[in-house]
């Protein structure tokens, strides 16, 4: 067996080396689809669009919306670029997510690292054109908004990502802002928070936890109130100045503090003058579900009788079908999938549910891993179903509905637009029934008397008509009611509204149930289709989420926001109601009024001769005569609230459009970042040849005392590093190289990675080579050369965004030698050792990164690994040795981490390997990581008849010197308290970069390292002692010690120069004895 392993080895075209306790996590990007294989792009003046597929007609939208809204964004923020945007269209949020290209836009410069994004955005397609818009339009204000702060050239950007720390309601706001004008959501969200919690009042708390809506109130407030010119202003005095108190002083004539009360005090009086206008939300009448932590509901539909109640809560991805029974309460999971995802967009489309006119069965539509799939449940005692996989034709579906038993009408995507879809179930088969550039969404089945359709919302224009040529049409405009005749397959429009209608539900009788946001809350409305009346029937203090009518009554069922979370509550909808206006919608009105403007004036309206105060100071002369003084009739308040509308567009507002003009979208590689910094961290994992002195070489015959074969810590140096990527981040490079400070050696390595598929490859290259020099009793100088080289292939497997297997191979050669310099260093032998490995991993990350130093969630590896080491030799002959040395390690990291009082962090994490074999790995116990002045502990010794292959140390340990236990195996556990004490103290968004990342800790650590099987056992030396007396008698007793090592302390992390040092102050205990107190300075962040 063993010998079929290392001709396995031999062969291998896979290899890596034995693990470090540098250990490395990460998460994965997914890719189901090769559609990302082919793109093509198009160039206009402001843009270059990227899309792939079908998506041809979806591209040449997007570069028509960004065109005609370029401008606007460029008035807002009163900027302009010379380089074009580049926009990249993903089909639907899927394969957004499937997408390696990051979700970090901006730069930051964090241990001499500058991100260079640049001028890229991305969008994808969700059914609805003027959500794409959104997406377009703040895509285009990130850009833009990058370039203000940071400038274009490489020397801007470095100075300012140093320099400019702005926060981040500042920066999410401003996007906000351009992107989109302040409506019903944003006004409904900051009312929930304000009204839910009294803390809400203070800005600077707010913030610190909504950071993005915070913004967006901010700098609506501003544009309210000291116009919209103010806004680019303060954009470009922050740049200026570095600093946003200054800014608001040019530009506001305010400071910080007294803006927060002014934004506190104009929200405040604006909903306080919306009391008693809505109805109350009344507890008593809320839905008792199993939802309990009021997670996100995305479906809400009551069977056809009333009696049952399906509904799903979808918690960042992961969801559950549930299903109530009306009468007794009784709830049970009828399917539950995925896993909580917090770092990606959470599809809330998925799944899409409809019930059988039975009652006893639904369909529902649901995505695995980039495919749709159909399924029928049938209800009873037990619950059954029958699943189909949809065509691969069937991109994405939207709604749902029977037409038959075994017929289906959708809307879905099938050619990159939402369309009308006939599904049959038994054929498998689509057929369109609508195919155009608009969006049809919501269906349902109706019968209107002989006529039988499909009811369904539409942004199309009354006069639509299939057209060959839209090259100059995009769509646009509300979401209006139209009915699909089946029989005449002809359209007809139902309701026209000024509104979008959301949500539709058939009733008996020919009325429809909606949503509408046409009072500035999304209430709830019956329209009459025989009388066309549309009635209120809410007047909530809340926008309405998603609503149910339950048949056989009167009751209305509603999910909203509310106090925090996602409620779902019954009204009773028999009386009539009225809807009351916001305060926000109020002056909305109030403002596109025709009313006769009145001129700001500044002077004596009757003297309009320039005051010898107002001119300006030149040392020219006055010209004889001077103009009169032109007074401005234009109001400083901004509307903001008509840059997505699209009904008034003309053919010229839009882009030109020619098919000819597109282009296929070749490779494009940027400098993605670059790294210059002072680095002690391990590079590939770090192991060193335990044989790192050769064998061979006779240093008392040289007249040198032989030095100690102790562990060579990772030198300290400068590291230089550069990563270049594609323009879809397929393909990345990395080079570098490291030089210490002690000038003894150097390292250089290249990395290139393959992620085009869903099995990422990755090539490593790495060369370090370092000296050493010794001086013998003659005063000889003699130098050692030590050599290492690397080459390691990687394969990724991921399951999804948080696991995957990562299977890794290595060939390493290591080479010593001392150098000649006389006739006894002439004759010494070249040491060589060269090994193959292989291992396995199993890793799972969820972690985020809440701020410096400091991460929630849970990351995990297992991994096992086989080491073997060959000879071969070239030269005079060929020779080889399959095996001179076999190692076999196992072993596993485990990390937790638990959010503690709002900013802090309780870090857990446990730790073990072992080695066995004919050669082993050598774990020295004790230390950190990044530790700048090291210790190594000469009186612990380790057995002489063990052949190690590796040496590495088993960090962290406090209170001891490395090597205060070593051995084959180790095991480690450590506890760390991170408190960032200045963030209670002045604020989370208070303070320079050294008070945000000031961290308190407190730690403790246990941990033991032994040879043998057990840390108990006999063969274990530590527990023996062996006593000489002369020649004659040579004694090995039995000492038992405790193998186990505790280290507990306190300590602090900050970050100068942008680097996270730490200061540790650890008392070590040892036979249960406290150690002297030992203090560590190193840097890098914690495990």
């Amino acid at each position: 067996m063993r010998k079929l392993l290392v001709l396995f080895l031999l062969l291998s075209t896979t290899i890596l080396f034995s693990q470090s306790i540098n250990t490395e996590f990460g998460k994965n990007r997914v890719q189901f689809t090769d559609d990302f294989n082919s793109w093509d792009k198009y160039e206009t003046e402001n843009f270059v669009t990227y899309w792939y597929g079908k998506g041809k007609m979806l591209g040449k939208t997007v570069l028509q919306y960004a065109e005609l809204d370029h401008t606007d964004i460029q008035d807002i923020l009163e900027h302009r670029m010379n380089d074009k945007i580049q926009i990249i269209v993903y089909l639907d949020v899927t394969d957004f997510k499937q997408s390696n290209i990051g979700t970090e836009d901006i730069f930051g410069s964090t241990t001499g690292k500058t991100k260079i994004v640049g001028n890229k955005m991305f969008v994808y397609f969700d059914g609805n054109h003027s959500h794409l818009r959104k997406q377009i339009r703040e895509g285009i204000a990130r850009v833009y908004l990058n370039a203000i702060l940071f400038g274009s050239s490489i020397q801007e950007i470095v100075q300012n990502a140093v320099l400019l720390k702005l926060p981040e309601w500042y920066k999410e706001g401003v996007v906000k802002y351009a992107a989109q004008p302040w409506d019903n959501e944003f006004d409904d969200e900051l009312r929930d928070l304000l009204e839910s919690n009294s803390k809400y009042s203070n800005f600077e708390k707010l913030a610190d936890s909504h950071p993005e809506i915070a913004g967006h109130s901010m700098w609506y407030y501003i544009d309210q109130n000291y116009g919209r010119l103010s806004i680019s202003n303060l954009l470009y005095f922050a740049r200026l100045s570095s600093n946003l108190e200054n800014s608001l002083g040019y530009v506001l004539n305010s400071n910080y503090k007294q803006l927060q009360r002014d934004w506190s005090e104009y929200w405040f009086s604006h909903y306080v003058s919306e009391n008693d206008l809505f109805d109350a939300t009344n507890l008593n009448n809320e839905v008792d579900l199993k939802n309990k932590s009021y997670v996100p509901v995305s479906h809400l539909s009551y069977s056809p009788d009333g009696s049952q109640l399906l509904y799903v809560y979808n918690q960042q991805g992961k969801y559950r079908i549930m299903h109530r029974e009306m009468e007794s309460g009784d709830e049970k999971t009828i399917m539950k999938y995925g896993h909580r995802n917090a770092l990606q967009k959470t599809d809330y489309s998925y799944p899409s549910i409809v019930w059988h006119s039975s009652g006893n069965e639904f369909s529902m539509v649901h995505e695995h891993r980039d495919l749709r799939y159909l399924r029928k449940y049938k209800l009873g005692d037990k619950v059954t179903y029958e699943e189909q996989l949809l065509p691969e034709a069937i991109r994405r579906v939207y709604s749902i509905d029977y037409i038959s038993d075994t017929e289906y009408i959708m809307s879905a995507n099938m050619v990159g637009y939402s369309d009308l879809i006939h599904y049959d179930f038994i054929l498998r088969e689509p057929t369109q029934l609508t195919n155009d550039m608009h969006d049809d969404l919501s269906v349902q089945l109706i019968d209107r008397g002989q006529d039988r359709g499909v009811l369904f919302t539409s942004n199309r224009p009354l006069d639509w008509k299939d057209l060959e040529d839209i090259d100059t049409i995009v769509p646009q405009g509300n979401l209006d009611l139209y009915f699909y005749n089946l029989d005449s397959k002809s359209i007809e429009l139902i309701y026209d509204t000024k509104f979008d209608i959301t949500d539709p539900i058939y009733m008996k009788h020919g009325k429809v149930s909606y949503l509408s946001n046409q009072s500035g809350m999304q209430n709830h409305y019956i329209y009459d289709m025989s009388t066309g009346i549309s009635s209120v029937k809410s007047n909530v203090d809340r926008n309405i989420i998603l609503h149910a009518m339950r048949p056989n009554s009167k009751i209305a069922t509603y999910t909203y926001y509310y106090d925090g979370g996602y409620r779902i509550f019954d009204k009773d909808i028999s009386g009539s109601f009225e809807t009351a206006t916001t305060f926000y919608y109020k002056g909305l009105e109030e403002l596109t009024q025709e009313t006769e403007e009145v001129p700001l004036i500044f002077l004596d309206s009757n003297d309009n001769t320039m005051q010898p105060e107002y001119m300006f100071q030149s040392k020219f002369p006055d010209p004889a005569v001077l103009p009169e003084l032109e007074l401005s009739t234009e109001s400083r308040l901004s509307l903001h609230n008509d840059i997505i509308d699209g009904d008034s567009l003309n053919e010229e507002d839009l882009a030109d459009w020619n098919p000819a003009r597109i282009v296929a979208g070749r490779k494009k590689f940027r400098v993605d970042n670059f790294t210059t910094k002072f680095d002690n961290s391990v590079l590939f994992e770090g192991l060193e040849n335990y044989n790192n002195l050769g064998e061979g070489i006779d240093f008392g015959a040289l007249g040198i005392n032989e030095p100690a074969n102790e562990l060579q810590y990772a030198p300290n140096g400068i590291l230089f590093q550069a990563t270049v990527k594609d323009l879809f981040e397929d393909d990345v490079l990395v080079g570098g190289f490291r030089l210490p400070i002690r000038f003894n050696g150097s390292e250089f390595f290249l990395i290139y990675e393959d992620r085009k598929k869903l099995i990422d490859k990755k090539y490593s290259l790495y060369r370090r080579t370092y000296g050493e020099t010794y001086e013998s009793s003659s005063n000889q100088l003699y130098r050692t050369s030590t050599n290492l080289m690397l080459g390691e292939f990687q394969m990724k497997y991921p399951f999804d965004i948080f696991r995957s297997i990562r299977l890794r191979t290595s060939l390493r050669l290591d080479r010593y030698l001392l150098k000649s310099s006389d006739e006894e260093s002439l004759d010494d032998p070249i040491s060589f050792d060269k090994r193959l490995s292989i291992k396995a991993e199993y890793v799972y990350d969820n972690t985020i990164d809440i701020s410096t130093n400091i991460k929630n969630g849970t990351r995990y590896k297992f991994y096992i690994e086989a080491i073997n080491r060959f000879d071969l030799q070239v030269v005079d002959g060929f020779e080889l040795s399959p095996s001179e040395g076999f190692t076999s390690v196992l072993g596993f990291d485990f990390r937790h981490y638990i959010p503690l009082l709002r900013h802090s962090v309780l870090a857990l994490r446990g730790a073990g390997n072992g080695s066995v074999g004919s050669e082993k790995i050598l774990y020295y116990l004790g230390g950190m990581e990044g530790w700048i002045f090291q210790s190594f502990d000469q009186e612990t010794t380790t057995p002489a008849n063990t052949r190690f292959a590796y040496q590495t140390a088993a960090n962290q340990l406090r209170g001891f010197k490395t090597n205060a236990r070593n051995g084959g195996s180790f095991a480690l556990i450590n506890v760390e308290l991170r408190l960032p004490i200045f963030k209670y103290l002045l604020g989370p968004n208070k303070g320079t970069s050294f008070f945000k990342n000031f961290q308190f800790t407190t730690f403790f650590d246990i941990g033991t390292a032994w040879h043998g099987l057990s840390p108990w056992g006999d063969d274990n030396p530590l527990n023996t002692v062996q006593v000489n007396s002369g020649d004659v008698i040579s004694l090995n007793i039995n000492y038992f010690r405790n193998p186990l090592l505790m280290g507990y302390g306190t300590g602090v992390r900050a970050t100068i120069l942008g680097y996270l040092v730490k200061f540790d102050y650890a008392w070590g205990v040892e036979n249960g004895k406290v150690q002297d107190s030992r203090f560590y300075f190193s840097i890098g962040a914690d495990f």
